[in-house]
This record gives structure tokens, C-alpha cells and sequence, in this order.
């Protein structure tokens, strides 16, 4: 697992960035790999009281670095399975996220993701 033996953080250099192609199941490879998205959660839904416990997030990726090649932006569906809230995780939050990517119905699923909350760097003067 590519983290920070100190902290517990996520190895952004280590870790292979989500192509467009990653998250499209009509060009995915059939292997599945880790990797890692990052982008903002735009809707949260958590499971009843009367269901098994799931707490589950869409996050919008912009894939800048596709757009050239014919990619725009996806989304993702984070799935915490057990979970009935995920600290942090709410609509608006950026996250970077690490997971493998599977297709559940044509969508593209990570599920338990190791996460980040991503935020803006702050000008100094």
C-alpha cells in the first residue's frame, strides 16, 4: 500500500493517476488496478436505520489531463460498506481517493476507499 509510514497519508507519487479510459467501462481494461481520483463529492446518501449500514458519495473527477484525447469529466460512486457516516465526507468536500475501480451497473465504484480531504492552498503576502 503506497502510504506514508509516518503519517498515514496517501502517496501522491506513488500512486497511478485515473485516466478517462479508467473510469469508462466501455474502454476499461478487464484487470483491475488501483488508482487514484480526486475531485468534488456532489451528492451523499447514507442507508435507513432498518438496512445494513452504507454510506455512499458521488465524486466528480476532472480529467484535465484527458481533455485533449476526447475526455471530459466523470463521476465516481464511493461505497463505505458498514458505515452509516464517513467523517468529513459531505457535498462540496474535495477528496483525493484510493481504490480499486470496478463497474456496478456500468458505473464506476470504489469501494471502502482510503481518502484525503484536499484543501486549497492558502496565498501567503
Amino acid at each position: 500500500m503506497a502510504t506514508s509510514p509516518i503519517t498515514g497519508a496517501i502517496d501522491v507519487v506513488g500512486e497511478r493517476d485515473a485516466g478517462a479510459q479508467d473510469l469508462d467501462p466501455a474502454t476499461s481494461s478487464s484487470q483491475r488496478r488501483r488508482v487514484m481520483v480526486v475531485g468534488e463529492v456532489t451528492e451523499v446518501t447514507f442507508a435507513p436505520a432498518t438496512e445494513a449500514p452504507v454510506y455512499q458519495a458521488v465524486l466528480h473527477v476532472q480529467n484535465r489531463s484527458d481533455r485533449q484525447l476526447g475526455g471530459g469529466d466523470s463521476y465516481v460512486k464511493l461505497l463505505w460498506q458498514g458505515q452509516r457516516s464517513v467523517p468529513g465526507v459531505m457535498a462540496g468536500t474535495k477528496l483525493r481517493c484510493v481504490a480499486v475501480v470496478s463497474f456496478n451497473d456500468s458505473v464506476p465504484t470504489m469501494y471502502n476507499p482510503r481518502y484525503e480531504i484536499v484543501t486549497p492552498r492558502r496565498i501567503s503576502r
